[in-house]
């Protein structure tokens, strides 16, 4: 007994001398500040329309100085994740940026390190950027000796729309680096496949739903021209395409090529040469169907055999005539439609419009109508033409006036106009003049060949203006449905549905 209560009395007086003892050492001591990223009831998921601005708190809890913090936004396309990054978003705490990002799935992290100990801090979110080229009319235009586009989402076409909205340089914002020169003067949406952008002297392919280069010049035939001096591009709506460069005709036939480079035209079946007027629209099964201008004949490419031969019988074969348009017109059926084309006699300067019957065999093609356009005003001043295939209507226009000019066909008969349908503004010049072809997105009743679209430039600003016009007279309202500026020169407009 006597010896355990020793050992107890020991066992506390070591407990005593442990307790009173000072540490006199001279040691380190890490203050294990808060370094956190603060996510409670936050959702992990953001949705953004490309090119909007996305604004997301770092929700950043740091004890220390922040000034001795980096910070990283990150993006990472999900399949690519722990290689190298898509792009660095900013370098800011916070994120507010407009995003350029491709439409598409991402993983967004936002790290924070402190610079000395290389400590770090982050958070990951679900990213999801959602393609601002939408349903609507985009615009091509010139402004400041650079081409770009603007897509107008209005719903006066897309009526699923509750407001209008503009969403400016869609084809720039992609890449600046990738710059169009030149005039513009066409852009066509090709289906699904791509958006086919060309001025006077350079081409390119761009992503229906991003504006990114698909291909450029080079990469849009088999064999690529030696001149780079696009004229004409025709979309028959099934995939097969045309495209007129420097008198010379290139073509692809749809089905599975849809989309792919274009087969160069070659010479006619008699080994001779030819010089495409600057159009092409696709007649009998399908086949491309353009005028020499050297040799005055209606062309038409033989089944896709890369061989041109002339079309319809001697009348087409030997006209003394220039061209300055063509396009699809009424021809009294809605399953077929005639060939008109704007031409100029050689030999007296006459102005006529020819309305040909191109849906036949090339050999049974003929003349169906000829019309004396010499007497109706300003047409020896025309820029614009276009004409309606469900109405016998033919619309023009000079650099101040549209006019309208009903036809008939069973006698070659043309009401031609007294004075201008429209108008433009004071100090304004038409730039472009095109009927709407489409039937529209979600409206009551379709809108083709309802609305004329027409564009103007004043020396410092391009506008479009939607016209109202009548499908039996084709007289146009002159109070604009809508009108949207802030353009450069425009050239072309097209509507993408998407």
């Amino acid at each position: 007994m006597k010896k355990a209560f020793l050992f107890i009395f020991s066992a506390i007086a070591l407990l005593n001398l442990v307790s009173c003892y000072e540490d006199e050492g001279n040691y380190d001591y890490v203050d294990l500040q808060r370094f956190i990223v603060d996510t409670t009831g936050v959702n992990m998921s953001i949705t953004v329309t490309q090119f909007d601005q996305l604004s997301v708190p770092s929700r950043l809890v740091y004890d220390g100085n922040k000034g001795d913090l980096d910070y990283y936004w990150v993006a990472y396309k999900n399949e690519t994740y722990g290689d190298n990054p898509s792009d660095t978003l900013a370098r800011t705490e916070n994120l507010n940026e407009e995003i350029t990002l491709s439409p598409g799935s991402y993983l967004l992290e936002f790290l924070a390190v402190v610079k000395e100990t290389g400590r770090r801090s982050s958070m990951q979110y679900n990213l999801t950027v959602e393609s601002a080229v939408g349903s609507g009319l985009l615009v091509f235009y010139k402004k400041n000796d650079v081409c770009d586009v603007d897509i107008v989402k209005t719903k006066t076409v897309v009526g699923s729309l509750t407001e209008d909205k503009l969403v400016r340089n869609i084809y720039s914002r992609i890449d600046d680096n990738v710059k169009l020169h030149g005039k513009p003067w066409l852009i066509a949406c090709v289906g699904s496949d791509y958006i086919e952008l060309l001025t006077d002297c350079d081409g390119t392919r761009v992503s229906p739903d991003d504006m990114g280069k698909m291909s450029d010049w080079s990469g849009m035939f088999w064999d690529t021209p030696t001149n780079c001096l696009p004229q004409g591009f025709f979309d028959a709506g099934w995939g097969s395409v045309a495209l007129v460069n420097d008198g010379e005709v290139f073509y692809l036939n749809g089905g599975w090529a849809a989309g792919g480079p274009l087969y160069p035209g070659g010479k006619t079946m008699n080994n001779d040469t030819y010089y495409a007027a600057p159009w092409v629209i696709f007649a009998y099964g399908g086949e491309p169907f353009c005028y020499d201008m050297w040799h005055g004949r209606f062309l038409t490419c033989a089944s896709w055999s890369s061989l041109f031969q002339p079309a319809g019988d001697e009348k087409l074969r030997d006209l003394k005539m220039e061209m300055y348009y063509m396009g699809k017109g009424y021809s009294g059926s809605t399953s077929a439609y005639y060939a008109f084309g704007v031409m100029k006699s050689l030999e007296d300067t006459s102005w006529h419009l020819y309305a040909v019957n191109a849906n036949t065999n090339p050999s049974d093609c003929k003349l169906v109508a000829d019309f004396d356009m010499s007497q109706a005003p300003e047409f020896n001043n025309a820029l614009y033409y276009d004409f309606s295939t469900v109405s016998p209507l033919f619309y023009y226009a000079s650099a101040t006036s549209v006019y309208v000019c009903p036809f008939t066909l069973d006698n070659a008969t043309a009401a031609i106009p007294s004075a201008p349908s429209w108008t433009c503004p004071a100090g304004e010049e038409i730039t472009y003049m095109k009927l709407f072809t489409q039937d529209g997105i979600g409206v009551e009743e379709s809108l083709a060949y309802k609305l004329l679209m027409v564009a103007t430039w004043n020396g410092s600003e391009g506008k479009v203006y939607l016209l109202k016009t009548d499908l039996a007279t084709g007289v146009i309202d002159t109070t604009p449905i809508e009108t949207f500026g802030g353009f450069g020169e425009v050239g072309s407009i097209a509507f993408k549905s998407n």
